[in-house]
């Protein structure tokens, strides 16, 4: 039991220590280096992408080990005078915490593993050399989506990009690790945000692949439905439209049970067309469901797909999706 709550209380500890020591509350700064830090976007970013960095890390090794690293770290940066000393220290322990491989083969067609269904993003990497290499990316959310070219310059075994093409102040993060993949972050509070189109994002988990290599998604792997069975129930009442109700779980939100039936209900609908490709799903734990979708007629006007597996409700909709409907139809 002592021994238990010795390592909570270290656990704890250096836990308090990482979040003053990197979570750089501007507000209290007390050094001319955190000064610089807090009056430099990028030094900021820097600092809170090492700092998502240093908590996973926590997870994963040990964390006495970890924080000295981090201790040894900071008296580089501490030791610092310019602003540009700052930003390689910031390099130099991204890499250091993120164990980079330094004979990364980086060429070649990488997929975003993390991306949220109906949303992905791919980056092809070539023309590579020792210090620089090229860079053509393609990002998608719903119908949103863009596509970027820019250099990829090699520093301190990551790779840096401090300007895409068409954007604005737009930086990127390449961190290659030794299990063949590439960890990307963007300053999206400072720049890519405001340059890409709405809700697309490049940050994510890279894969090398000829093509994406995700499963194919399901309303149980989404976690739409909470059982599997209740997936297939789903399936077989709306047949061939499963495919859409899918596609549609771009974004999905949980909506209000104005049936008072215990039933579970979700809102679907795909990012930049949520007037005109939307759905709605509520079903029960003992396998009641009744589900929507709305869609452009071949005169382009929307019409709306109703289904329940419910006799009584076959022709007539629950008033959760009635008031729904409302939203679409006149």
């Amino acid at each position: 039991m002592k021994i238990v709550y010795f390592h909570l209380v270290c656990w704890l500890f250096y836990g308090l220590i990482s979040y003053s020591a990197l979570a750089m509350p501007c507000q209290s700064v007390s050094t001319p280096v955190e000064y610089t830090i807090c009056n430099n976007d990028n030094l900021r970013w820097l600092n809170d992408v090492l700092y998502d960095i240093y908590q996973k890390v926590l997870v994963n090794k040990n964390t006495q080990e970890v924080y000295q690293q981090h201790l040894d770290w900071l008296k580089v940066r501490n030791s610092c005078t310019t602003d540009g000393c700052i930003e390689r220290a910031y390099y130099q322990g991204i890499a250091l915490l993120s164990d980079v491989d330094d004979k990364f083969d980086w060429a070649g067609n990488w997929w975003n593993l993390t991306a949220t269904n109906g949303s992905g993003g791919n980056i092809q990497i070539n023309e590579v050399s020792q210090w620089t290499a090229c860079m053509n990316s393609n990002i998608w959310a719903g119908i949103n989506h863009g596509s970027y070219r820019a250099e990829i310059r090699k520093t301190a075994g990551l790779g840096i990009v401090n300007h895409i093409a068409d954007t604005s102040d737009c930086q990127l993060l390449l961190i290659p690790l030794k299990n063949a993949s590439i960890e990307v972050y963007s300053n999206a509070d400072w720049g890519c945000q405001l340059s890409m189109p709405k809700d697309v994002f490049i940050d994510g988990h890279y894969t090398h692949a000829d093509k994406d290599p995700r499963s194919e998604a399901t309303l149980f792997s989404l976690g739409i439905f909470t059982e599997e069975y209740l997936d297939k129930l789903f399936k077989q009442l709306v047949s061939d439209y499963y495919s859409r109700f899918v596609k549609t779980a771009n974004v999905y939100v949980y909506s209000n049970d104005l049936d008072n039936m215990g039933a579970k209900v979700l809102s679907l609908w795909v990012r930049g067309m949520a007037n005109k490709q939307a759905a709605i799903i509520m079903y029960t734990p003992g396998g009641k469901i009744w589900a929507a979708c709305v869609e452009p007629d071949r005169l382009g006007e929307l019409k709306v797909n109703y289904w329940s597996n419910v006799s009584t409700d076959k022709n007539k909709m629950p008033k959760t999706l009635t008031v729904w409907q409302q939203n679409f139809i006149d």
